[in-house]
Order: C-alpha cells, then sequence, then structure tokens
C-alpha cells in the first residue's frame, strides 16, 4: 500500500487526482474507499476488484445517498465534476454521469458508513466492533467510544 498525498479543493477533485496519480504509475485497476467504514470487509474489496476485470467503474452506495468505494480502470474526470458533495445526490448524480459517459457500471451492496454520532452509534450496536475484519485498535476504539457513549447517556 502506498499514500499519496490530497490535492484539489473539493472531495472531487481529490478523487479525481488520485486516480490520475495511480494510474500515472500504471496500474490498470484502482479502487478508491474512505476511512469512514471501518467494518467493510476484505472481500468487498475483492470483488470490486473482479468486477472491473469487465467494468469501467465499480460503485459501493451509501444508505445516505452517497458511496463508500469507487474503483475505476482509467482516469475519469467528468465523473467527478458538478456534484454536489457530502449529500444524498451524490451515488444517484454519479450513476447517472456514468450512463452519460458511457461508463460500463457495476454496484456493489449497500453500506452503512460513519458521519454521525448516530452513525457510530448503530455500528456499536450492531455488534460489529467484535467483528473480526476490524483491527484491533479499531475495536478498542470502538469500545472505548462505545463506553463514552453510555457514559453520556446516563447523565
Amino acid at each position: 500500500m502506498r499514500l499519496l498525498p490530497q490535492t484539489g479543493e473539493d472531495l472531487g477533485s481529490r478523487m479525481s487526482h488520485a486516480f490520475d496519480a495511480v494510474f500515472g504509475m500504471g496500474y490498470r485497476r484502482a479502487i478508491l474507499t474512505g476511512s469512514d467504514v471501518p467494518s467493510l470487509s476484505a472481500s468487498v474489496y475483492g470483488e470490486a476488484l473482479k468486477l472491473l476485470q469487465d467494468h469501467d467503474l465499480v460503485l459501493g452506495p451509501s444508505m445516505d445517498g452517497g458511496y463508500y468505494l469507487i474503483g475505476l480502470t482509467h482516469p475519469v474526470p467528468d465523473l467527478f465534476t458538478g456534484i454536489p458533495w457530502s449529500t444524498n445526490q451524490v451515488f444517484d448524480l454519479t450513476m447517472k454521469k456514468a450512463h452519460n459517459l458511457p461508463l460500463k457500471t457495476a454496484v456493489l451492496p449497500s453500506e452503512h458508513d460513519l458521519d454521525t454520532m448516530a452513525d457510530l452509534q448503530r455500528l456499536i450496536d450492531e455488534d460489529q466492533v467484535t467483528a473480526v475484519h476490524l483491527s484491533k485498535r479499531t475495536r478498542g476504539v470502538l469500545h472505548l467510544l462505545a463506553g463514552r457513549l453510555a457514559s453520556r447517556s446516563r447523565t
């Protein structure tokens, strides 16, 4: 894994630049995901890469109308322009752009991401904290946060 600096004025331009950089290194498939889906299993990444063998674009929709994962086989800068980021329109507008470009698109199952305290509480309540695919550190932080949330609700 290689870390790349983020460049760009908004989320769309940062994602577009990230794909440009990765494809500029010679990769033929790339996926990008945020850090707000800690319970995402490795099999989802494998499925995304597999789908990119015969699709131009793979999207993993999040329950809030955005997406938690995007995969491409080549740079598509137009896919990232004119999108009102951090709204419930992101996934639908991206799919519309993909259709108009046209890109052969695959869609992964929907997942929850973590944007609010309610999202964090849901993750904790669903007992995903003990899921084996979470790192020990992530499980530890979530247990700590669960304790703090529980003590906050008692006061």
